[in-house]
């Protein structure tokens, strides 16, 4: 026979980690580039909706406060959101391989 059990066990544990360092490359790249955009999207409404604002409201609310809330959505957008966003998928995506792989490789059609 060409290829025994083992062989074939053997070579797609070989396979495994570049499998998982692949996605691990795609899901990073994905949540920077998801994170850029939301900022930008979340930056935009905001100053459009600041800008409709009626001057009285500049007159009574200090420009440094306006900034600040400026300053502080965006840094949880920036930040935090992607950080604890990203720790629950890669906690759900490791549960599953390794169920998966679990399944996999526990199975013997004997």
């Amino acid at each position: 026979m060409l290829f025994d059990k083992k062989t074939v066990n053997t070579s797609l544990l070989d396979l495994f980690p570049a499998l998982v360092a692949l996605f691990q490359f795609m899901g990073s790249l994905t949540f920077a580039m998801g994170t850029i955009f939301a900022t930008i999207i979340l930056h935009d409404g905001m100053l459009q909706r600041m800008m409709m604002n009626p001057m009285s409201f500049f007159d009574t609310t200090p420009i440094g406060r306006i900034v600040n809330r400026f300053a502080k959505d965006v840094d949880v957008c920036d930040n935090t959101l992607p950080m604890s966003l990203r720790t629950t998928l890669t906690c759900a995506l490791a549960v599953r391989l390794f169920l998966l792989y679990f399944l996999f490789f526990s199975y013997s059609p004997d």
